[in-house]
């Protein structure tokens, strides 16, 4: 039993190489991939820095390329199904060993392969491209996201909370603590008014497996007239009894302060506690603008870019590998000109639900009228927003890596956060989808 299961996939395994490289449309993606890697980086303007650089080829050139990738992944997928349908080519396994789940994964076991193959090619050429450049090591290395503390956060909302009401209690409490949590989540620039504090707290790593690297921090902000006014605020760090180990002025930074903590006083410290301060005057000081939830930043030395270039390769891989099953799905349902068609309007509908403006609308935007008419709109926008919230939580774990922002700012990608990710949207998911097209796909030979 088990030998005819592993020839049914063996079979669809080496069908599914050959049928995308005679096909012409994906060979012409192919030929302008292979100019898109040699051609683009050498066309590329940047603003003349190291770092603007590596941005540029990094995130251009393969941003660039995985998007080619992706789409002859689809539209291969698409075709190497129902085009053999089509063409009388298919053997039917009805009356044959093969099982349309052996059929499904050996095509798509198939298509990831060479998809692995040209992305090595792709991750090989990029990194060439670098050295080229003449950007070494120091330039290319990479930085670890220190992460911060969930229940810090709560706090935060807590104590902003206790400060805006300090003695009189709004109608709906909860709901407004929900709000202010939900501010600091958000993308919005909120006030740190003259007098007035944010806190973060992050986790640090054991000391001893970098004893001699400091920790980096970026902190971002605006003040009312714009990142080119200097404010009076001070960013002070402290360790978990309260004690303060580090302080740094923001009188003169313009919004980017970029400070090193160094490695002797954060020495056996399970966390640090980041405290930003308005310190101008309250009655006409400036007002600091600030995107809580990213605006500070902690790093430590972690690695090169050999390594997060190879991690990034497995994230895009996984993505590959889900649009290839998403394009032989289709395929195994439809003809190919509407599976390509189907295929296509998925990914759309998945980008643009992964869209902050499209997925959380201004509330005050909305009409909420009683005519028809307003209650359809009503009905369209809570379903378009139920089909934002399924699809945003099935491609979480690919949407947290931000693979190609953390690329190119030089932030590490998180073993393990790739690897849950390729396991979920690259292994999990297309096992899901050949389940479900074993069925339509039975029916359809008969």
């Amino acid at each position: 039993m088990m030998s005819k299961f592993l020839s049914g996939i063996q079979a669809g395994f080496m069908l599914g190489i050959r049928a995308p490289l005679r096909s012409r449309l994906v060979a012409t993606l192919l030929f302008l991939l292979a100019v898109t890697i040699i051609v683009l980086p050498q066309n590329l303007v940047t603003d003349g820095t190291d770092a603007g650089l590596l941005r540029m080829l990094l995130t251009w050139t393969l941003g660039s390329a995985v998007t080619l990738l992706s789409i002859a992944t689809l539209w291969a997928g698409c075709a190497v199904i129902s085009g053999d349908i089509e063409e009388k080519r298919y053997v039917l396994t009805a009356t044959s060993p093969a099982r349309p789940f052996c059929v499904f994964l050996g095509r798509w076991l198939g298509l990831v392969v060479l998809n692995a193959l040209l992305l090595t090619a792709v991750l090989g050429s990029v990194y060439v491209q670098v050295r080229l450049r003449g950007l070494g090591p120091e330039q290319t290395g990479v930085l670890r996201l220190l992460p911060q503390d969930p229940l810090c956060l709560q706090e935060e909302a807590d104590r902003l909370y206790a400060t805006i009401f300090p003695t009189q209690q709004p109608d709906s409490p909860e709901a407004v603590r929900a709000a202010i949590l939900r501010d600091l989540k958000g993308p919005l620039h909120l006030p740190l008014e003259p007098g007035m504090e944010r806190r973060w707290r992050f986790f640090l790593p054991d000391s001893s497996a970098s004893p001699e690297q400091p920790i980096r921090g970026k902190l971002r902000y605006l003040t009312a007239y714009g990142s080119t006014q200097t404010v009076n605020a001070v960013l002070e760090c402290f360790d978990p009894d309260g004690n303060r180990i580090f302080s740094q002025p923001l009188d003169d930074h313009r919004g980017l302060l970029v400070f090193e903590i160094p490695p002797s006083l954060r020495n056996g410290l399970p966390a640090l506690t980041v405290v930003l301060r308005n310190s101008e005057p309250s009655q006409s000081g400036n007002t600091l603008l600030i995107r809580h939830n990213d605006a500070l930043q902690l790093f430590l030395p972690y690695g090169g870019l050999a390594r997060n270039l190879f991690f990034g390769g497995i994230a895009c891989l996984a993505l590959l590998a889900l649009l290839a099953a998403v394009g032989i799905a289709c395929g195994c349902c439809l003809s190919f000109p509407v599976a390509a068609f189907a295929a296509s309007a998925l990914c759309l509908i998945a980008l643009v639900a992964g869209n902050p403006d499209f997925s959380n609308p201004d509330e005050a935007a909305h009409s909420h009228g009683t005519s028809t008419t307003s209650m359809l709109a009503e009905h369209l926008e809570s379903l378009s927003r139920s089909v934002s919230a399924g699809t945003n939580s099935l491609l979480s774990p690919m949407r947290k890596l931000q693979v190609f922002d953390r690329l190119g700012d030089g932030i590490a990608l998180e073993p393990q956060d790739v690897l849950c990710a390729f396991a979920i949207t690259g292994l999990l998911y297309p096992v899901l989808l050949a389940l479900l097209s074993s069925v339509p796909l039975r029916r359809r030979e008969l």
